[in-house]
């Protein structure tokens, strides 16, 4: 007989603290965009055929509510997802 496992599901806390992070140092404290403080921004260096992905995905969360489709993801606890190629 299987034994059945308990699976926890992670609940994040209320209040989510965010970060900003450079790779230049700061000299000054910089405040979080609270507009991006639901959203991933996800940074591809140097993908192939960038043009055609930046068409797609680049500014994806304003396209889908302009679509009125909901951009948050279910799976990444209600964020969602914003792609930068450089």
């Amino acid at each position: 007989m299987a034994s059945k496992k308990k699976l926890y599901k992670y609940r994040p806390k209320d209040e989510l603290k965010v970060e900003t992070q450079r790779t230049r140092r700061r000299t000054r404290a910089e405040p979080c965009d609270p507009a991006k403080e639901d959203t991933i921004v996800i940074t591809y260096y140097n993908a192939p055929n960038v043009e055609r992905l930046r068409e797609h995905y680049e500014g994806l969360p304003g396209r889908l509510q302009s679509e009125h489709i909901d951009p948050q993801v279910p799976w990444l606890y209600g964020f969602k997802l914003d792609f930068r190629f450089r």
